[in-house]
């Protein structure tokens, strides 16, 4: 009988063990993501107060000079007469190379037109795995952004997604070895060719009409039909080396401009951009009533576009399968 009562209390013994190893294991699970949210959490902080600082630089280079440092400057060599620690060109969010790739790799040259408007991208520190951003922006304007997905070790490709995304447009914008090259077999149209930014807002109707096409890096393309199909759910932020659509609209609702001057859009005319090769085109495409109906009105597209062709579509095709522009 004692035997038996040792073997029970053995068993109890190790059922113990389980439940307290699986207790531990849970812990330390939530000390180590409490720990790296807390280490995080204090780089972004540093990177915060270096963006500042780098702010307060740009102002002071600009105040002498009358613009902004040139487009693929290294920010270290122009600006570093105005801080005191080179230290505030380092990213804490990953490890580089030398202080300052990240912030010079990822710089967006502003428009002059824009310098006196707020919270245009300027440049940003992104993590190494490309999920946070810490972004500056005009008017010495900084914030955070999480659940990201750029390219950390393509800083041409991950500026211009921060600059699609981060309100950019209009600025000449960094290509670095973002650019695309158009699929083989595509013609360049006959067209305005240049740098191409801007809101544009998209109805697609229920009709048969083609009203929206657009081809992205990889070869997939979205058409009217997927819009109205995911109800205002889809989105779309990438490279695209083809984009036909018909705007919603005129005047102040669509704010597209080429080469920083305001490109005219018609409401009744369907228009066509075109990556050129060594251009690069950034997208971001989304409804903002997404979930709150068809809300078909609400289609909104962010680009951000360097060595483009646009022009007017005018192969009078009824569905893009038909559509012989820019092949």
């Amino acid at each position: 009988m004692a035997a038996r009562a040792r073997n029970v209390r053995k068993g109890f013994a190790a059922i113990e063990l389980l439940v307290v190893m699986a207790v531990l294991a849970v812990l330390l699970g939530l000390g180590y993501s409490v720990c790296r949210g807390a280490r995080l959490s204090a780089r972004v902080a540093t990177a915060e107060s270096n963006l500042r600082q780098v702010s307060t630089a740009l102002d002071l280079f600009f105040q002498k000079y009358g613009s902004y440092p040139p487009q693929g400057a290294n920010l270290v060599a122009v600006l570093a007469p105005y801080v005191r620690n080179l230290d505030v060109f380092s990213n804490p969010l990953r490890d580089e190379a030398s202080p300052g790739e990240t912030l010079s790799g990822l710089y967006v040259e502003p428009d002059l037109k824009t310098l006196d408007s707020p919270n245009h991208y300027i440049t940003a520190l992104i993590s190494s795995d490309g999920t946070v951003a810490v972004v500056l922006k005009t008017g010495g304007a900084v914030e955070r952004r999480d659940g990201l997905q750029l390219s950390p070790d393509d800083l041409g490709q991950a500026g211009a997604q921060l600059a699609v995304l981060c309100n950019g447009y209009g600025s000449t914008q960094a290509t670095g070895t973002g650019g695309v090259t158009p699929p083989a077999g595509d013609t360049p149209p006959a067209g305005d060719t240049g740098d191409v930014g801007g809101d544009i807002n998209i109805n697609p109707s229920n009709s048969d009409s083609f009203e929206f096409d657009l081809t992205t890096a990889d070869g997939t393309i979205i058409t009217r039909d997927d819009l109205l199909g995911s109800n205002g759910s889809l989105t779309y932020t990438g490279l695209v080396v083809r984009l036909i659509f018909k705007p919603k609209g005129n005047g102040n609702q669509n704010t597209l401009t080429l080469n920083g001057q305001v490109y005219n859009l018609e409401n009744k005319s369907r228009y066509l951009i075109v990556t050129l090769a060594g251009g690069s085109m950034m997208v971001n495409l989304f409804n903002s009533k997404a979930g709150k109906g068809n809300a078909m009105g609400k289609w909104w597209m962010s680009i951000n576009a360097k060595g483009v062709s646009i022009s007017t579509c005018k192969c009078g095709a009824i569905t893009p399968a038909d559509c012989t522009c820019g092949k």
